[in-house]
């Protein structure tokens, strides 16, 4: 078997509940999460009292959870891994979620969208969302049908556009206010078409900002005799070689869904 056709998996489907599957390995899972625009909500209501005329203090941990339906593979080959959730598209997610008020009325971008996850979650914040992945691979129908299996929770569908974008042959034509780009760093020619989008979107475009999340992912080369993540050590590489600034940001804020949120993963700010 050759390596392109060989099988990869996403550890994140671990923490899901199934609802459908098929022989395609295909399934249609619950991704739960704490959900804070419920706790701003109740913030916002009357505050009630007990007999003795003391407040009554609701904690986050009577709010209730909710979930994404989200449709994805469980496996794919590395050509086809947009069809899988991965940890990147979900520390964005938590990230939205942490800072939804001031995603309220945002005009955002996702590149390699995938499943649509953190484009609904950014949908769900009040945020405009263009969702775009490349046009082939069935990718644009699996965010649309996740996107209709989310209507209830978004009360709303108008608040996202699927669009096709290929990374490779594609531009920016509009302005936003975030671009978001989740664990797209893991193929060198990727990256290169990544970092040189970047480049040309804020030489155009002055006020964009990126956020960029990744997995540092370890192999053992002979080359340098150590484990390294080479993939993100070549995004690294090529960042500083381009005219952008970027910094890390510090992902220890709270976590809403449920998956291994490790000291390999990334958050990157990537500006003018």
């Amino acid at each position: 078997m050759a390596a392109s056709d060989e099988l990869i998996c996403s550890e994140v489907h671990t923490f899901t509940e199934s609802t459908e599957s098929d022989s395609s390995a295909t399934r249609v899972s619950h991704f739960t999460f704490s959900n804070p625009l419920r706790i701003s909500s109740h913030n916002d209501q009357e505050i009630n009292y007990d007999s003795d005329g003391d407040a009554v203090v609701v904690r986050k941990e009577d709010y209730p959870e909710d979930a994404l339906v989200i449709q994805h593979d469980l496996a794919t080959n590395l050509a086809s891994v947009g069809r899988q959730v991965w940890r990147g598209s979900l520390l964005l997610a938590d990230y939205i979620l942490h800072n939804h008020k001031q995603m309220v009325g945002l005009n955002i971008l996702e590149l390699g969208s995938g499943t649509g996850l953190a484009s609904i979650v950014a949908a769900l914040c009040g945020s405009s969302v263009v969702a775009t992945d490349i046009p082939d691979q069935n990718i644009l129908e699996i965010i649309k049908a996740n996107i209709e299996l989310n209507k209830d929770i978004l009360n709303t569908t108008e608040s996202i556009t699927v669009k096709a974008l290929d990374l490779k042959t594609d531009e920016c034509n509009d302005t936003f206010d975030y671009i978001l780009a989740g664990d797209l760093v893991y193929d060198d020619s990727i990256t290169d078409a990544l970092v040189s989008f970047i480049e040309k979107t804020l030489a155009e475009h002055k006020s964009t900002k990126f956020l960029v999340s990744l997995e540092k992912r370890y192999v053992f080369t002979v080359k340098d005799l150590d484990t390294v993540a080479p993939a993100y050590q070549y995004f690294i590489q090529k960042l500083s070689k381009a005219f952008v600034k970027f910094v890390l940001l510090d992902t220890m804020f709270k976590q809403y869904f449920c998956y291994d949120r490790s000291k390999d993963m990334v958050l990157m700010l990537i500006s003018n």
